[in-house]
């Protein structure tokens, strides 16, 4: 049996809401205000995102399509935002967010992942679009104005991410094309450093 749930979250409470479609969310909750399009747009934007659900201090938006899937959430200080579209089964999700401004937008189509993502600090974003299955990802962000930008195809493998410090930048790109790792670890200790990783190798 296939289930689909929103779950709002904020500091104020904690409020499900059963739905069909992420879209007939959107476009329900948006006309209520008389901005469709604002809605949409806020979704990268944690000020703006939790003025328009409720004026709340953080923000949580999580569908889930699927069968035994599985998401903790947990949000302390002001304006986080978290937004996780998931479809598939057997996926679990472990989110932290502690700081101020902090912003993760996940798109998760696949079954059997694990996911964790640890953010601390201030102003730090993971924008993750994944197309996996059996494929662990574990992302820590730990300072101020870390950014993750990821698109992730290729199944079967695990990942894991660490930025320590401040404006680090990292842009990840891996495929279905044949690689001899099963995955990597990148860690990013210090300021203003800048990597992309596409298909396993590894560019300033």
């Amino acid at each position: 049996m296939k289930h689909l749930m929103i779950l709002l979250v904020s500091l104020l409470g904690c409020v499900l809401v059963p739905t069909t479609t992420w879209a007939q969310l959107v476009s329900e909750s948006s006309a209520s205000q008389g901005r469709a399009s604002d809605l949409q747009a806020a979704t990268l934007q944690p000020q703006r995102l939790a003025q328009l659900v409720g004026s709340a201090d953080n923000v949580s938006l999580l569908s889930q399509i699927g069968n035994s899937n599985e998401a903790f959430i947990k949000q302390v200080g002001d304006d986080n935002a978290s937004r996780l579209a998931i479809l598939g089964s057997n996926n679990k999700t472990d989110i932290t967010q502690s700081g101020r401004r902090n912003l993760l937008e996940l798109d998760l189509v696949g079954n059997n992942n694990p996911i964790v993502v640890k953010q601390f600090g201030n102003n730090n974003v993971y924008d993750v679009d994944l197309n996996v299955s059996n494929t662990p990802v574990n992302l820590v962000q730990n300072g101020n104005s870390n950014r993750v930008m990821s698109s992730l195809t290729a199944t079967d493998r695990e990942y894991s991410i660490r930025q320590y410090g401040n404006n680090n930048v990292l842009n990840q790109v891996e495929g279905n094309a044949t690689l001899l790792q099963k995955g990597y670890n990148v860690e990013m200790r210090g300021n203003g450093i800048r990597m992309t990783i596409e298909q396993g190798r590894a560019t300033p």
